[in-house]
């Protein structure tokens, strides 16, 4: 019942869009209108990227997924003029919509359409989109393309001595690696990361990193160096507030008591947790 009252709608929506389209084009004001309009979904997009509370980027997921054909239509315009600059802020704004809304798919062609098309130009923004596509190969599972789109961001970001993106490239070879069980490059890599954090002093990132790292070296059985890992990143955490992040690293220091069957200690720091 709830498609047959619907599809009649859509039927309708889709005469008025290509009513609508044909009347564009009579009026002459067909570049400048579709320009108008990109810019409108290139705003809403980019709110989006701020770190937002949780409530804030519910309510921005939401306008997304009523807007996504009109994300659509704006990219097939962008793409089609060689709007090269919009192209890419918008497939980079778009990244978190099509990552937490599960259009990976979707997200992933779009991406690759613009590192196609900005060839061996921009290679700020090339870096970035090389790795959104290496998340959205590794969220597919297609780790081989993920290790190649990683790599050819890290290469870039080499290039360019952008530090913090070599840091975010070698956390992201990092997760890649552990997903396929690959611990050994996962370690590597994430020791890598660190160093450039270190170097960095951004804290929250240090004790993230450590937090990661930790539960590598545990899986490899170097439960003294993960623990030391995590002791470091649940201090940092609790120096900068994130009591959330302290617990979360405090537990997983529970588990490794556990694991060499000191319950006792398991039992302390699982309560300390809390």
């Amino acid at each position: 019942m709830d498609r047959a009252r619907t599809e009649p709608r859509f039927a309708m929506l889709e005469t008025i869009r290509e009513y609508a389209l044909e009347c564009l084009l009579q009026s002459g004001e067909q570049s400048s209108i579709r320009r108008a309009h990109a810019a409108y979904c290139l705003v809403l997009a980019e709110e989006g990227n701020p770190e937002l509370s949780s409530a804030e980027r519910g309510r921005w997921l939401a306008q997304c997924d009523d807007e996504i054909e009109n994300f659509r239509f704006a990219l097939d315009w962008l793409f089609h003029a060689l709007e090269l600059d919009w192209a890419l802020r918008l497939c980079a704004a778009l990244f978190r919509f099509w990552e937490m809304r599960e259009h990976i798919s979707e997200g992933r062609a779009r991406l690759e359409t613009v590192l196609f098309l900005a060839g061996e130009e921009r290679a700020k923004e090339r870096a970035r989109i090389s790795h959104f596509l290496g998340a959205l190969a590794s969220a597919q599972g297609d780790y081989t393309a993920a290790a190649s789109f990683l790599e050819q961001s890290l290469h870039l970001y080499e290039e360019l001595g952008d530090q913090q993106g070599i840091a975010a490239s070698l956390n992201a070879l990092a997760v890649s690696a552990r997903d396929r069980g690959d611990y050994a490059s996962a370690q590597r890599n994430f020791e890598g990361s660190l160093a450039c954090w270190r170097l960095l002093s951004d804290r929250l990132a240090i004790a993230r990193c450590l937090h990661n790292l930790a539960n590598v070296v545990k899986v490899r059985g170097d439960y003294p160096r993960a623990r030391r890992a995590l002791c470091e990143a649940a201090d940092i955490f609790e120096q900068l507030g994130d009591r959330s992040g302290a617990a979360w690293s405090i537990s997983q220091q529970g588990d490794i008591a556990r694991a060499i069957c000191d319950l006792p200690a398991a039992r302390a720091l699982y309560e300390s947790a809390l």
